[in-house]
């Protein structure tokens, strides 16, 4: 497996400008006591990231590709037996949900299906 140089194109491609990440498991900046942050290249081309904050940054200029995927790992206590380590992916490009534009489109389907019969 190649490694992506610490140069400013970590992956070749483009993806279109769309907000996300933030608040589902990955820092806005990596601490010491943070778990790694690996962004992975569809070409087989990985690197450490230092956060939300350089991946956004990434996905603004354009050089964090549809289908990057950011890796990192979190402890999780929600079933019985106590914490176990899991690993949670993220794949780009990231959305920021928007609710009321989502129910707005949704209604929409759900009137024009009701009128259709």
């Amino acid at each position: 497996m190649s490694t992506l140089s610490a140069g400013p194109e970590p992956c070749s491609g483009t993806v279109n400008l769309l907000d996300g990440w933030v608040g589902v498991g990955v820092p806005q900046k990596r601490g010491r006591n943070d778990p790694e942050i690996t962004l992975s290249c569809l070409d087989g081309r990985t690197r450490a990231a230092n956060g939300w904050d350089e991946l956004r940054q990434l996905q603004e200029s354009g050089q964090l590709p549809e289908g990057a995927v950011a890796t990192t790992t979190a402890i999780d206590e929600s079933l019985p037996g106590g914490p176990r380590r899991v690993e949670r992916k993220y794949l780009a490009p990231s959305a920021r949900a928007n609710r009321e534009e989502d129910y707005r489109i949704t209604w929409e389907h759900f009137g024009k299906m009701k009128r259709e019969g």
